[in-house]
């Protein structure tokens, strides 16, 4: 079933001398709109690319692809001409939920950026006086990401998912309709000249053409190659991460004189796993290896054999009370001092409650300032749309509302847009204010917390010194037993540093390789040249079905077995060559023709998987290079079976009516015939 079904085109062009216009009905299977050259049928099916915002499909101009019929002058039968003022183009639409809207969209360049869609068929709407549409913009930045944006709402209609792909300049962005749509849609001047001739370039999407087919197609190498990028640049990243931790690692040991064993690899690839023992080792006096925890060890005995020869016995018990007094009250402090800290702690986390309660708060009128100003932007592309929140009815159940709780201001009107988009950036440049304010309270108490622990280390060494004293019951030391025993302490504690360190470094190195073994692990998970079992299923179904196609409109410059579906471009090529010089201009159409249509009819032929393709296929004058009669009969015999496929073919051309009359004899095909100008005089 076609996620695009076209059900009807109206066009009404007002002039000063009356209404003109066409109103031309479709349905599933080949649909074919006949008339002479010059008479208006690349207008109505232009209309129909118009009225979904989707010009930018024509080319990388963006212009307004209307004639001067329905922006300025409408050349009557006479040869005179009757002045446009105002002109519609109305296209009721249908989704694969079997949902119908009608889209509206001016024809003067004035009002064009305005989409308007009603929910219901066109039978249904009075469109001089039915106010029930919601209008969205088009041709400007968001009209595919914000939520007033006409192809944001297409979108999701459709049910289209956009994947991300890249630009040329390396940044990301959607594939957007436009690039989807080229591969639905074949326009007569440029569209013949090859597969996908016409893109919309101005995109900047690097391989636009292999990114819109991977899409169209639903291929898993889209992702795969996605999953694959991002997985090696992450592990690239932790790579890097690792490098820089192991340069830390080895810093740190510097500073007390010890080195990295050679186990240790800053190639992350090459390491197995992380020793929990310690890595860093020194020499002794004997130019000895020694790892650093058996250095603390007998740095650590040598300290205590050093206060025991220096310990007195000596001491007097005056001195003894005294430093225990002075040791109560340090630790007295102790407890004071931790207690501001924990005070302190517990307000910078007040502050940041605060702080993300305001960011919430920055978000939310961020939001209601985009959507007024996409409301406000709608407005002056010249929406006549009546927004609900300026009319006193709530935008949920359409109920009456009041705009105030009090009584006496009952009588007073709501807030405009204006009012309220000023409204809100007062609002906002109001709690940003307060963000900043508090984020600078939060780094003062950090910078106080700072300055606490400074005071608590410093407390807490006057209380070990104490404590030390007290032990000490022999007498002063030497001079030089002070000495040394102050740099064995000082080294004792630079190791106990180091140590604390290199089990930090090590945890996050061990993070860092489990986390680079996953990685790794996904990767080599991931199909090698990106393509899954699904993906060679759908590209060798679509290499059979477009070469029975081709064998049936009877192509013949080249072997057709020589074909296949290139897995660089998914176009047809030979020996991986897009075909070009060696085909004839009319053997070209026939390839273009094929492979159009077996892409459009793919699901029918594939068990259990599926594609992204809209179900719609829009040509205008197919039959170019004067390809055989018969050839163009058959064709026109293959989109007929797009009916029983719930698939849909659109065809404009300026075929003899009565050559196509004879062509479609029998077939279940919907043909609408113009003898006269298609724009003409509405009764």
């Amino acid at each position: 079933m076609s996620r695009l079904k076209i059900n009807r085109l109206k066009i009404i062009s007002r002039t000063n001398e009356g209404d003109y216009g066409v109103d031309i009905p479709f349905a599933y299977g080949l649909n074919i709109i006949r008339a002479d050259n010059t008479l208006g049928k690349s207008t109505c099916v232009q209309s129909i690319v118009y009225a979904l915002g989707l010009e930018g499909t024509l080319g990388p101009s963006r212009k307004n692809p209307l004639k001067s019929a329905l922006t300025s002058k409408l050349k009557k039968p006479d040869g005179s001409y009757a002045l446009v003022t105002e002109s519609r183009v109305n296209l009721e639409i249908s989704n694969d939920a079997g949902e119908t809207i009608t889209i509206s969209r001016s024809g003067i360049e004035e009002k064009s950026r305005v989409i308007s869609v009603y929910t219901v068929p066109i039978d249904k709407i009075d469109f001089l006086s039915d106010t029930s549409f919601t209008d969205y913009f088009v041709r400007d930045p968001g009209a595919a990401v914000r939520e007033r944006g006409f192809h944001t709402f297409l979108e999701k209609f459709l049910s289209i998912e956009d994947p991300q792909v890249v630009k040329y300049d390396g940044n990301t962005c959607p594939l957007y309709l436009e690039s989807i749509f080229s591969v639905n849609y074949v326009e007569q001047t440029r569209g013949w000249g090859g597969i996908l001739n016409v893109l919309p370039t101005y995109l900047g999407i690097k391989d636009l053409a292999n990114r819109a087919l991977e899409y169209n197609l639903d291929l898993d190498i889209q992702e795969n190659n996605r999953k694959r990028q991002q997985l090696i640049f992450k592990r690239n990243d932790l790579g890097s991460v690792w490098t820089i931790t192991i340069e830390k690692l080895i810093s740190t040991a510097r500073q007390v004189y010890a080195f990295v064993e050679p186990a240790v690899s800053d190639d992350i690839s090459k390491q197995k796993s992380i020793n929990s023992a310690t890595d860093l080792y020194v020499l002794n006096g004997e130019s000895l290896k020694t790892n650093l925890s058996d250095h603390l060890t007998n740095l650590r005995l040598e300290l205590s054999t050093s206060k025991l020869a220096i310990t007195s016995t000596d001491a007097t018990g005056s001195k003894t009370l005294t430093q225990e007094r002075e040791l109560n009250l340090l630790m007295k402090r102790l407890s004071e001092e931790e207690s501001a800290i924990s005070i302190i702690l517990s307000d910078i986390d007040v502050s940041e409650d605060y702080v993300r309660s305001i960011e919430k708060r920055v978000l939310a009128v961020k939001e209601g300032l985009r959507k007024y100003r996409d409301i406000k932007k709608i407005h002056e592309y010249g929406s006549t749309e009546k927004f609900k929140f300026l009319s006193g009815r709530c935008p949920t159940c359409d109920q009456p509302i009041e705009d105030s709780l009090l009584p006496h201001m009952h009588n007073q009107s709501a807030l405009g847009i204006d009012d309220n988009i000023k409204y809100l950036e007062k609002q906002l440049l109001v709690f940003e204010s307060l963000r900043a304010g508090e984020e600078r309270k939060a780094l003062n108490k950090r910078t106080l917390i700072l300055q606490a622990q400074d005071k608590v280390n410093s407390t807490r060494a006057d209380i070990r010194s104490l404590k030390e004293s007290l032990l000490d019951v022999k007498g002063a030391p030497s001079r030089a037993q002070l000495r040394k025993e102050i740099l064995l302490e000082e080294k004792i504690e630079a190791i106990e540093r180091t140590l604390t360190l290199e089990s930090e470094i090590k945890e996050k190195l061990s993070a860092t390789k489990l986390e680079w073994s996953r990685v790794d692990g996904a990767i080599s998970k991931l199909p090698w040249d990106g393509f899954s079992r699904n993906d060679y299923i759908k590209l060798g179904k679509l290499t059979e079905q477009f070469k029975k196609n081709l064998s049936d409109f009877e192509y013949k410059s080249t072997p057709i077995e020589d074909f296949e579906i290139s897995k660089r471009t998914y176009k047809p090529s030979i020996d991986d060559v897009d075909l070009g010089s060696e085909a004839s201009a009319s053997d070209n159409i026939r390839v273009i023709w094929a492979y159009l249509y077996s892409l459009l009819t793919l699901d029918n032929h594939l068990e259990g998987l599926t594609t992204n393709h809209l179900g719609l296929l829009i040509l205008d004058e197919p039959r170019q290079q004067e390809t055989k009669e018969v050839n163009f009969k058959t064709f026109i015999e293959r989109a007929s079976e797009t009916r029983s496929m719930e698939r849909q073919v659109i065809i404009a051309t300026s075929e003899k009516h009565a050559d196509l009359t004879k062509m479609i004899e029998g077939l279940p095909v919907k043909v609408i015939n113009f003898d006269g100008p298609l724009i003409s005089k509405r009764t």
